[in-house]
């Protein structure tokens, strides 16, 4: 079945974000593919379908800071589970966490499809209240209205009012 990658960057930054707040770490999700905490990144998320003798895909790949002590000074808003936690993560276990997560979401968008979709708009920042953002390369207030399954904003600018629809490659989103 055809499906855009976008629903599996949903799927995924939902799951990631579950695993975290399991244990005790309030997580929120930048669009499109980052997971926050404390105004600082600690995972992304990529996705692609790819064609393999006809049949497609979904490849999905995350980046997890898990036991990072500090980060260089060319990432300064890196995070890690160590970071937050205080101590060593097995990682073994945490990966058994996070493919359960990822099971219990692909559960829910089987038997309720929009669910997916409101899950992510909760936990996304900037869904119906204001953030700074870059709009095309210019600095603007904007909130996010909705969403589409294939990753398209509708976004309203504060200070027009304007409503419009844009392209992830169009707004990027800073560290609120």
């Amino acid at each position: 079945q055809d499906q855009h990658p976008f629903i599996f960057n949903m799927l995924t930054t939902v799951a990631i974000k579950n695993m975290l707040y399991d244990l005790d770490i309030q997580a929120s999700i930048k669009y499109p593919n980052d997971i926050i905490v404390n105004n600082k990144k600690i995972a992304g998320v990529l996705t692609d379908i790819i064609n393999v003798q006809g049949q497609k895909y979904a490849v999905v790949g995350i980046g997890l800071n898990v036991n990072t002590l500090t980060f260089p000074q060319t990432i300064p808003d890196g995070i890690s589970l160590f970071q937050l936690l205080l101590k060593n993560i097995n990682k073994e276990e945490l990966f058994k966490k996070l493919i359960f997560n990822i099971k219990d979401v692909i559960k829910i968008y089987i038997n309720q499809k929009n669910n997916i979709k409101k899950l992510y708009c909760e936990n996304l920042q900037g869904f119906n209240n204001y953030v700074m953002a870059f709009l095309r390369g210019k600095k603007v207030f904007l909130r996010i209205v909705d969403i589409t399954v294939q990753g398209v904003l509708t976004i309203q600018e504060k200070k027009s009012m304007v409503i419009s629809k844009v392209k992830s490659t169009e707004v990027k989103f800073n560290l609120t």
